[in-house]
């Protein structure tokens, strides 16, 4: 008798489950196909309009390697913090699709069915409506806990990019002194600490003030012989600005591609759930029985074209759309100025006096102002609108 009884709750269990891991399973697939599919999908007609000459490598190429332990690290960090964020909101969302299920089944057990059939169904149905909406409370709970440690993994990583590049073309003491490594795992600790010290919604003003004290120290620097050398100053242009306008003009096309397949998908679940709804009218003044079977699939198809209307409205990749194609003009305006200024075709001969250098370096760091302002847009857009499956 008591396996009778926990029957249904184990199976109800096990399906819940089983559609927590297809959710990831199918939409995880699909946003590496749309990662693939348009990734440094522009880098050749970028690298094109903005050429830099080639220098052989030296000590600038040495001190970027030494920093990338460190920073990959870092950025791995992010990367895990963001699958199990993405992880939790697409299993409350599979969760959601088999409560639907689970209501519209319940539509089709009938008084007439043999008692012995229908009352396990019934107890079976009532469990998974029960499991389904429960997991989705608790995912979309777990998920808003994990959007906190996303945004401060994915800020730690931001900023240890920005280090490594600029300790790679303005390299601070310790850099000079051969103690790169040692001085990056400084760095990076020292960065965590301040990124954590605070509650989520200071977490910009933070990132903002780290930047601003790390470029009080860079202005306030002497220049130093292997400040802007050849080498460094070209290895920053391809891996910072040049690197940078790729992946804006790429993620842009992804996310107005993704939000083109979102449309075409809602478009076709209004279109079907107003053809059931006429279907169902017709049967229904024709007095046929068939009519008690769409109601099930008529509700399945509106509570769909529902939920995607909500995703469509209130997702965020209509405003890191809009933000990246700002940040594309703004990378490639002040990539169009800096090769006006110095010829990006002279940079790898052209011997530099300290006012020219100090003039570069300022248009450095007004760059890495850029690149700023867009990580803290970008943490006010994804802590506000946090459904949108992007990087």
């Amino acid at each position: 008798m008591l396996h009778h009884i926990l029957a249904a709750p184990l199976v109800a269990i096990v399906v819940t489950v089983v559609f927590m891991q297809a959710a990831v399973l199918v939409a995880g697939s699909a946003r590496r196909r749309d990662y693939r599919r348009f990734e440094d999908q522009s880098g050749q007609k970028i690298v094109e309009r903005f050429a830099f000459p080639e220098v052989a490598p030296g000590e600038a190429q040495e001190r970027y390697r030494r920093l990338t332990t460190v920073r990959d690290r870092t950025h791995q960090a992010a990367n895990a913090a963001q699958t199990r964020y993405y992880n939790a909101v697409l299993r409350s969302s599979g969760c959601l699709v088999l409560a639907f299920l689970a209501l519209a089944f319940s539509m089709l057990l009938s008084s007439g069915m043999p008692e012995e059939v229908r009352v396990p169904l019934e107890r079976l149905v009532a469990w998974l409506d029960a499991t389904a909406t429960l997991a989705v409370l608790a995912l979309f709970l777990d998920g808003r806990l994990r959007n906190a440690p996303w945004l401060s993994a994915r800020s730690c990583a931001e900023l240890m990019r920005q280090y490594q590049i600029l300790e790679t073309v303005l390299p601070g003491p310790q850099s000079r002194a051969g103690e790169t490594a040692e001085a990056a795992e400084a760095e990076a600790a020292r960065i965590a600490r301040l990124v954590d010290d605070g509650p989520s919604k200071t977490l910009a003003t933070r990132v903002e003030q780290i930047w601003h004290s790390r470029r009080a120290e860079i202005a306030a620097r002497a220049m130093d012989r292997c400040d802007l050398a050849p080498e460094g100053l070209l290895l920053y242009l391809t891996k910072r600005p040049r690197r940078q306008l790729v992946w804006f003009v790429d993620s842009g096309a992804r996310l107005e591609h993704i939000a083109e397949r979102r449309k075409k998908v809602l478009l076709g679940l209004y279109i079907a759930a107003v053809a059931l709804s006429l279907l169902n009218l017709v049967l229904l003044l024709m007095e046929r029985p068939l009519s008690d079977y769409i109601h099930p699939v008529l509700l399945i198809v509106v509570g769909l074209a529902a939920a995607m209307t909500a995703l469509s409205v209130n997702q965020n990749s209509r405003s890191l759309i809009h933000r990246y194609r700002i940040q594309e003009r703004s990378i490639a305006g002040w990539l169009d100025g800096f090769d006006r200024r110095w010829g990006f075709s002279t940079l790898s001969a052209t011997e530099r006096d300290a006012a020219t250098k100090a003039a570069m370096r300022d248009e450095i760091l007004k760059f890495e102002d850029l690149m700023i302002e867009e990580l803290i847009d970008w943490l006010y857009i994804t802590s506000h609108d946090s459904i949108e499956l992007a990087p």
